[in-house]
């Protein structure tokens, strides 16, 4: 495996102000490698069925990978919609944000 691209794994963390009122939530980024696999079409036409679409598969290690929901890579923004761990390796399976087909 080569591990030839970085992408960045998103959190957003709420808070609350003295008063009790929510602030708004601060990213939080940890930038690891990963690679990045082709989109399978079993893949691609189950999430059609359930009403989005994988744009971008990655495998990272799985000790770097703790449930974020969100990754960046090359400067947009995707929605890990499943996921999938073998031994050491978890696969990333994302759909780019703000284009769901969900209805």
């Amino acid at each position: 495996m080569s591990w030839d691209y970085e992408v960045e794994l998103l959190s957003f963390v709420e808070s609350v102000d003295s008063d009790g009122f929510p602030l708004e939530s601060q990213e939080e980024s940890i930038a690891i490698l990963a690679n990045k696999l082709p989109v399978r079409s079993t893949e691609f036409y189950s999430a059609s069925r359930a009403g989005f679409t994988i744009e971008k598969t990655f495998e990272v290690n799985s000790i770097e990978y703790s449930g974020q929901e969100d990754l960046r890579f090359d400067g947009d923004i995707y929605r890990i919609r499943r996921t999938y761990e073998k031994d050491h390796i978890i696969e990333l399976y994302c759909e780019k944000k703000g284009e769901s087909h969900a209805g």
